[in-house]
């Protein structure tokens, strides 16, 4: 990947205007996504599975990830959209983002490309 041409940003960037110029330009993203109700109900699936699992096995906390397309009201067309799952014994927290990036697994976008910000800074 090639890191100039690659723009990471908190939940406030991730505007269709913000998404369409990255895409007609050329350049990759990583915004966060907040969080919708139709955008929970695709991941409902892997939300029970990761707080079952972490009531079964009464562990302090279990992280998950998965992906979906997701088309926002605003946007012009379905894109990735990734989320990270994490139950812990007070509930469930779900963070969203939403990439240009067609390759990596869902944890990589998230815990490697998505929260590294602090290592991008020189």
């Amino acid at each position: 990947m090639d890191y100039l041409k690659f723009l990471r940003g908190d939940g406030h960037y991730a505007r269709p205007e913000a998404m369409i110029w990255c895409e007609n330009n050329g350049i990759d993203y990583i915004f966060g996504l907040s969080r919708t109700k139709p955008l929970a109900r695709k991941v409902d699936e892997v939300a029970d599975d990761i707080r079952t699992r972490r009531a079964i096995e009464n562990l302090p906390v279990l992280r998950g990830y998965t992906e979906t397309r997701h088309k926002a009201k605003s946007w012009d067309r379905e894109r990735r959209t990734v989320a990270r799952l994490e139950a812990t014994m007070l509930g469930l927290d779900i963070h969203f983002v939403v990439t240009s990036l067609d390759a990596g697994s869902a944890e990589w976008i998230y815990d490697s490309l998505y929260c590294a910000r602090g290592q991008a800074e020189i």
